[in-house]
């Protein structure tokens, strides 16, 4: 027995709020250094809230960045930076 279901609705439009570029140091997003292990090697890697990043933010891996829905790991060798919409950047340096 199968059931199929097909629907379409419609919303109104989500405003995005488009926040000025700040200073690429992201230390008031600063928690801890902890150990982390990625492949064969030891880190003692910087941990940042995600909630206090600002855009322009930059942060080089290896790096966590902790929020309330979710753990971001910024491996060696990759660059994040925060956009103006507060999306997470990531790519290789």
């Amino acid at each position: 027995v199968n059931i199929r279901l097909k629907s379409v609705g419609s919303s109104k439009k989500i405003k995005l709020t488009i926040r000025p570029s700040k200073d690429t140091n992201p230390q008031s997003a600063f928690m801890k250094k902890q150990k982390l292990f990625h492949g064969k090697k030891k880190y003692m890697a910087p941990v940042f809230v995600r909630e206090r990043l600002d855009p322009g933010n930059r942060i080089s891996g290896p790096a966590l960045i902790v929020g309330q829905e979710s753990t971001t790991f910024l491996p060696p060798g990759y660059l994040l930076e925060v956009d103006v919409l507060l999306n997470l950047i990531i790519g290789k340096k």
